[in-house]
């Protein structure tokens, strides 16, 4: 069992491309099925298997979302077996997911996104959090921006997202300005727009991206992401355009910022409207 665990995910490395975070939670997900029920080779790997696991799961108050998570790495390794010919079908493949309500993500107006910027005591932790606003970046991309990714002429900057796709964004003015100030600051020769303070020449650690606009704005990184989305929405930017941006291979997982405007819209409508 060990080994074809091993196999798959040498697989997923190889053909798909996957980051070190998506195979450690392949991994955990699946070694998790295996061992809590007991499962040691292949032939024990069954429908009944897969929805005690489940069930298992849901006695002990696992979300929705992670069991679905969960449920996903199994017939994925499933599929991967049933396609080099390792079992005869997909015993997961027939398992429903757990319904999940959508809940629409909080973002910030802007007056609160720029009041929190404002309040960086450092040019570094400002043009962090201009970069993150400036772009739409996910945290995993701004820290890992090289200054050779960033077109200073065009204000564009090149981002990696999950695995290792590359794409092309604009990045605002206002985060260009700072981010030149910061750079005739900085001290420090790395390749890397924010290197990490503890490991020279490497990249600031996500955590301690985390960190600095948890600082500042009691949000997280994600948060300025979701209110940059809302903004240009608001603001009247196609919502093609917003996917380009952001990097959604679905198109599904923008429109869920129309929600959130529209949401907004009608709050203010109320608060304004003289019989509101």
């Amino acid at each position: 069992m060990k080994a074809h665990i091993e196999e798959y995910l040498n697989f997923l490395k190889a053909e798909k491309n996957c980051s070190k975070n998506t195979l450690r939670g392949y991994r955990v997900d699946i070694e998790q099925f295996a061992n809590k029920q007991g499962i040691t080779s292949l032939e024990q790997i069954s429908k009944q298997a897969i929805r005690a696991h489940i069930a298992s799961l849901v006695e002990n108050g696992t979300a929705a979302s992670t069991r679905n998570r969960k449920l996903t790495s199994i017939r994925s390794f499933c599929n991967y077996l049933f396609g080099e010919g390792y079992i005869a079908s997909n015993p997961a493949i027939s398992i429903q997911y757990a319904k999940i309500d959508k809940k629409l993500p909080k973002v910030m107006s802007v007056s609160q996104t720029l009041e929190f910027i404002d309040s960086a005591d450092n040019l570094r932790d400002k043009a962090a959090m201009e970069t993150l606003y400036g772009t739409g970046a996910r945290v995993e991309e701004l820290v890992n921006i090289k200054l050779t990714d960033i077109d200073f002429e065009q204000s564009l900057v090149r981002l990696f997202g999950k695995g290792g796709k590359e794409r092309i964004v604009p990045i605002s003015g206002a985060a260009i300005e700072v981010i030149k100030a910061y750079l005739e600051t900085r001290e420090s020769a790395s390749e890397y727009l924010f290197e990490s303070p503890v490991l020279k020449g490497r990249p600031i650690s996500t955590r301690a991206m985390y960190n600095i606009t948890i600082k500042y704005a009691q949000q997280s990184p994600h948060k300025f992401r979701h209110s940059v989305a809302t903004h240009l929405l608001g603001n009247g930017m196609d919502i093609r355009e917003i996917q380009e941006l952001l990097g959604h291979e679905n198109i599904n997982t923008t429109t869920v910022y129309t929600q959130v405007a529209v949401e907004q819209m009608a709050k203010g409508f109320h608060r304004a409207h003289p019989r509101g």
